[in-house]
């Protein structure tokens, strides 16, 4: 009996329990949404920021001497270089003056270049008096070493100058291209 008092007295809880609703709205969360129409636009939005920006490729430039520098006309913009300009691979950007150095190379220049005809001086008055020591010798013997002189033979050459003149019409049929060569200068 007491088994049957304790089953009875647990179905009269439990059906309490399920005739009691809980209030579960309260714990809901209400979002608002707007709703609009579906149109073709751009999506922008701005932002202002403050940062440092690090270049992918920099270079160092350091110049061997002093002087003043002239910023070079960039091509694309019709200005002088500024700073963050793009630039290729052996472009001249600046080009440094220095008038008291430039004054001192071309000093030494001359110098060098009088030194060089004094000494192509000397050395032709040398080889003067040492063709007319020898007279008909061919061959002079020194301690430090030997000389010789001796006339090349005669030889025959064709006359080109003769025979364009006589035949032009040959020079354009055969002419070929014979390269220049490079020359050193000092003035």
């Amino acid at each position: 009996m007491n088994y049957k008092i304790l089953l009875l007295t647990a179905l009269v809880v439990f059906l309490a329990a399920c005739g009691q609703q809980t209030q579960s709205s309260q714990n809901e969360i209400e979002t608002p949404v707007s709703v609009q129409e579906l149109k073709k636009s751009s999506i922008s939005k701005l932002i202002n920021t403050t940062g440092t920006a690090l270049a992918t490729y920099s270079v160092e430039l350091n110049s061997e001497m002093s002087g003043f520098y002239n910023l070079q006309t960039n091509s694309t913009t019709g200005k002088p270089y500024k700073l963050g300009d793009a630039v290729k691979k052996g472009q001249l950007i600046i080009r440094l003056e220095d008038k008291e150095y430039e004054n001192g190379i071309a000093l030494e220049s001359k110098k060098l270049s009088l030194e060089i005809a004094e000494q192509e001086q000397r050395e032709s008055s040398l080889k003067q008096q040492l063709q007319q020591t020898m007279g008909e010798s061919s061959k002079a013997i020194f301690a430090s070493g030997a000389v010789t002189w001796r006339k090349a033979k005669d030889s025959l050459i064709f006359n080109t100058a003769a025979l364009l003149k006589d035949l032009p019409h040959l020079q354009e049929k055969y002419q070929t291209l014979r390269k220049g060569s490079r020359r050193f200068l000092i003035n």
